[in-house]
């Protein structure tokens, strides 16, 4: 079986990004349960993965800490509800985890110079 851009599912992705040349030594993915998540977290050899069940990203504390123990270069963030109508029917959380947990986790990975995609 191949993926969107034709490879093989089993050979691994290449990060290199020739306009800014950044080669991440290590990854951090956020979400890593999910649909998207399972799918990097199974592309991406030597990848550091936290599902929801691992880390709610609402909690800036605990997230603070892992990312300033792990030190990423790069974090991954796939954490999200993306259900429309719960997010209609429950706002206030899918706020608190879509955008104000993202600044958090934004602000945590400014401390270790982390890239954030």
């Amino acid at each position: 079986m191949k993926n969107l851009e034709g490879r093989p599912d089993n050979k691994p992705l290449n990060y290199t990004n020739p306009e800014t040349s950044i080669t991440p030594e290590k990854i951090l993915l956020l979400g890593g349960g999910g649909r998207l998540g399972s799918y990097i977290k199974k592309a991406t050899p030597n990848i550091i993965a936290f599902s929801k069940s691992d880390l709610d990203i609402r909690k800036e504390r605990l997230l603070s800490e892992i990312i300033e123990k792990e030190h990423p270069s790069l974090v991954i963030n796939c954490a999200a509800i993306t259900d429309v109508l719960y997010c209609e029917e429950n706002s206030s959380e899918c706020w608190d985890i879509n955008a104000k947990a993202v600044q958090k986790l934004v602000n945590a990975a400014e401390k270790v110079n982390a890239k954030v995609v």
